[in-house]
């Protein structure tokens, strides 16, 4: 074109025609430039999502019991979401929320601020599914206090209102994001409960390999060791680290009413007992704390994301610490 041009006299014309091309090519080059970065923005955005799709929240924290005093508190103030105020936010922002479920749930609890033989009424699984809770733990020492009735009661309203059982000779799966959870819960404290699950070689073995055989993360939870104390025994070690050696990714433990270290076996967390989270026993600074802990778990992978402390005031509402408050509980670690 240029030679014609130039053959032609047109030189003026041929120079516009360069400049129109060259001033084409320039914009083609930028649009494929900018194609192309989009895509790799778009590609970002969508790895960004699929990591995010693939992780899931756990929390969980320890011992709750919603009879005696707890139980005369919502019945005095006519709120049975009252023990849950402070807290009940985050429990729902969590996809899998966790706790250990100290009473029962059978009709015909008395109001009293005393006594041993714990009782919740049914109406409680309703208000632990709505302040977010997804799965409760029944291997632990006082679920039989209210019979067989009792426990098959607690099982049944359980389960109509979504709440998730473990603990009880199964294990509790929960698929989220790609991700399978599965829970198991274990009882060494007694007494022996028909249907729930014992600590002992057999059964963790059985239960932690059958979780580990479909599930991607695994998450033992044992009602173990001594009251009222942070120190961990050779038998709560002894079962944590049989789970972890079984296939466990988490073991979370409870029973001792005050909040215990952790230790990491083999890369696995263990938390040894998270304390009360909504109980009554307000007779010393131990047993008023408790402690929430948030994970994220993504495909296989499991870490810990946050520490919440709680203290419990009014026998039975748990509020957030000051920071005074934080610093004492979580010393242990």
């Amino acid at each position: 074109m240029g030679i014609i041009a130039v053959m032609t006299g047109n030189y003026f014309g041929y120079s516009k025609v360069v400049k129109s091309l060259t001033l084409a090519v320039v914009v083609i080059l930028a649009l494929l430039a900018y194609r192309q970065y989009l895509g790799t923005r778009i590609k970002g955005v969508e790895d960004s999502e699929d990591k995010s799709l693939a992780c899931v929240s756990l929390l969980t924290g320890g011992d709750v019991m919603l009879g005696r005093s707890v139980n005369a508190g919502m019945v005095d103030r006519g709120d049975d979401s009252w023990p849950w105020k402070n807290i009940a936010d985050e429990l729902m922002q969590a996809d899998i929320t966790l706790v250990n479920l100290e009473s029962p749930l059978s009709d015909g609890c008395k109001v009293t601020h005393t006594g041993m033989v714990f009782c919740a009424r049914p109406e409680m699984a309703k208000v632990m599914a709505g302040v977010g809770i997804d799965v409760v733990n029944l291997a632990n020492n006082h679920i039989g206090n209210q019979g067989e009735l009792g426990l098959m009661t607690t099982k049944s309203v359980l389960s109509e209102n979504g709440v998730g059982t473990t603990g009880d000779g199964k294990v509790w799966y929960e698929d989220v994001r790609g991700v399978r959870v599965g829970i198991v819960g274990f009882d060494d404290v007694g007494p022996k409960v028909p249907g729930i699950d014992q600590a002992n070689e057999v059964t963790i073995k059985a239960r932690v390999e059958e979780a580990a055989a479909s599930a991607d993360v695994v998450m033992a939870t044992f009602h173990w060791g001594n009251e009222y104390t942070t120190v961990i025994s050779d038998r709560q070690r002894r079962w944590a680290r049989m789970a972890i050696d079984r296939g466990a990714d988490l073991v979370i433990g409870h029973h001792p009413h005050w909040v215990q270290g952790r230790e990491v076996y083999k890369g696995k967390l263990i938390y040894y007992s998270l304390g009360n989270l909504v109980f009554d026993q307000m007779w010393s600074e131990g047993t008023k704390r408790g402690l929430l802990v948030k994970f994220e778990m993504c495909g296989e992978e499991i870490r810990e994301k946050a520490l919440l402390p709680v203290v419990i005031t009014d026998y039975g509402q748990p509020r957030w610490t000051d920071i005074k408050e934080r610093a004492e509980i979580l010393s242990v670690f």
